[in-house]
């Protein structure tokens, strides 16, 4: 059986793929038109994940990244990042949770809920 891993983040809501469509009366407001002007960029790959594909040997095992960035929306600032790499298999929920919960490691804005 899959387990899924899910974070919380405050002020962030991500509709479920199979949500019924916002009625006229629910729909959440417009996005402020100043943070819409800030196109964010996401910063470079850190090293610890980015590994090309020619640098691995064909029978290497499976090698799975994850880079968390935090980005101010008001002015496309990065305010932290975290990547981790482990030679964990990415169909793997288990290996991948743990995965993530050393990239969320001491970040108390994001806390994991079971």
């Amino acid at each position: 059986m899959f387990e899924r891993a899910r974070v919380v983040l405050e002020d962030v809501a991500i509709p479920h793929p199979n949500a019924a469509p916002f009625d006229d009366d629910d729909a959440p407001p417009p996005p402020d038109p100043e943070l819409a002007v800030v196109a964010l960029q996401l910063p470079p790959l850190a090293e610890v994940v980015s590994f090309p594909v020619q640098d691995r040997s064909f029978f290497a095992g499976p090698q799975t990244a994850i880079q968390v960035d935090l980005l101010d929306r008001a002015d496309g600032r990065l305010l932290w990042s975290k990547a981790v790499s482990a030679e964990a298999e990415p169909t793997d929920a288990k290996a991948l949770s743990k995965l993530l919960d050393e990239a969320l490691a001491g970040a108390d804005w994001a806390r994991r809920v079971d």
